[in-house]
């Protein structure tokens, strides 16, 4: 009803995330729970680590995904705190 698109779009793109952040959250918790299984499960395999496509100190396959797991937690804390912004109208 009159309202500006610049004011109906950015509010309601920030309803629609805070409505739809606990399911992102048990998604996202179940990928990064995924993850840290795998990090236990591959902990025994020896690869070679890559930096820039060449070869480096062996790891575990374990441990690159204990890598991806611990991203993807700051990554949930990060989300977290912005949530918290988004959910001022």
């Amino acid at each position: 009803m009159s309202q500006s698109t610049n004011d109906t779009y950015p509010t309601m793109m920030r309803m629609a995330l805070a409505l739809q952040s606990k399911t992102f959250l048990k998604n996202f918790d179940t990928l990064i729970t995924t993850f840290d299984k795998k990090a236990k499960e591959f902990k025994n395999i020896i690869t070679a680590g890559r930096t820039h496509l060449q070869d480096a100190t062996p790891i575990s396959v374990g441990q690159e995904f204990a890598g991806y797991s611990a991203t993807l937690q700051a990554l949930r804390d990060q989300y977290l705190e912005a949530l918290e912004k988004v959910k001022v109208l």
